[in-house]
């Protein structure tokens, strides 16, 4: 199979999961009621133990840490890629469901890069933070976000931003925030989603108290690239047009340093199909 998969590559790959659940209660995640409410790690010994058989056994090349909040403890991923390292184990990494910036430093960027992780995603959501600390409850201000960019593009690991257009009380000021912010960032690439409310989340109760949705509201978890829902300050066109303007005034900004990190190897995961689709999908809503 030569499909490329959550931003590695098509060589042989497989998925770990190194801990379950997250403690944070942001307003649109469903994974704390999925997964339980208390985040619960495996040790590294036993994480290193698991890496080790896949990759002298199995022979993966790839490695998705399918984790929900993979660095909520920082020293607890400094010594597994401490382990990886001194083990001398040769794979390529990534975490499809993205990386807290909390607890970010040099160190842990460094000790990321050198183990293998190939890029990283994380949850910027909104450059509002009336939007993502007030209504979605990330309590995460935007010089923490700029801080943890930096580390990672320090260490030469590029950078993803996760999106998401389309919640309660974003009126075209908050959403031209977002713009402005993901412009200034050093990132390599956006992933932008429309809100979703989970059945259980507070984004969901607040929904349905709001009157847009009702409790019986079902959930397609298959498709995010459609809005579901609107309100008083969006229609779900109108959001279509904001992730085509984010994603438009995104990549016109940012095509010098995509184009550096392509010619160096650290986009190596991006061809021509991709950005077919991601055009196709995302920009011409197809």
């Amino acid at each position: 199979m030569n499909t490329v998969l959550y931003g590695l590559g098509s060589r042989p790959t497989l998925s770990i999961i190194t801990s379950r659940s997250c403690p944070y209660r942001c307003s649109f995640c469903n994974m704390w009621l999925v997964h339980g409410p208390r985040w619960r790690p495996r040790s590294p010994e036993n994480v290193l133990g698991e890496i080790e058989e896949i990759v002298n056994r199995y022979k993966a090349e790839h490695i998705f840490i399918m984790d929900d909040n993979f660095n909520f403890d920082p020293e607890r991923i400094k010594i597994i890629c401490e382990g990886i390292i001194r083990k001398g184990f040769r794979f390529r990494w990534n975490t499809p469901n993205g990386i807290s910036v909390k607890g970010v430093d040099a160190e842990m960027a460094y000790l990321m890069k050198r183990s293998g992780c190939a890029n990283v995603c994380i949850g910027i959501e909104s450059g509002s933070e009336y939007i993502r600390n007030d209504i979605m409850k990330k309590n995460l201000s935007n010089e923490e976000i700029e801080k943890a960019t930096m580390h990672f593009k320090a260490a030469k690991i590029p950078v993803g931003g996760f999106i998401i257009i389309g919640m309660p009380g974003e009126d075209n000021n908050h959403f031209e925030k977002t713009v402005g912010f993901v412009r200034r960032l050093p990132l390599s690439f956006v992933v932008p989603g429309f809100a979703i409310p989970f059945p259980g989340t507070k984004l969901y109760r607040d929904l349905v108290d709001m009157g847009i949705i009702d409790k019986d509201f079902m959930v397609d978890i298959d498709n995010f690239n459609y809005p579901i829902f609107s309100t008083t300050d969006f229609t779900k066109e109108e959001l279509l047009k904001r992730r085509k303007r984010l994603l438009m005034s995104f990549y016109s900004s940012h095509i010098p340093m995509i184009f550096r990190e392509l010619v160096e190897g650290r986009l190596s995961w991006v061809g021509l199909n991709m950005i077919k689709r991601v055009c196709r999908e995302k920009v011409f809503n197809k």
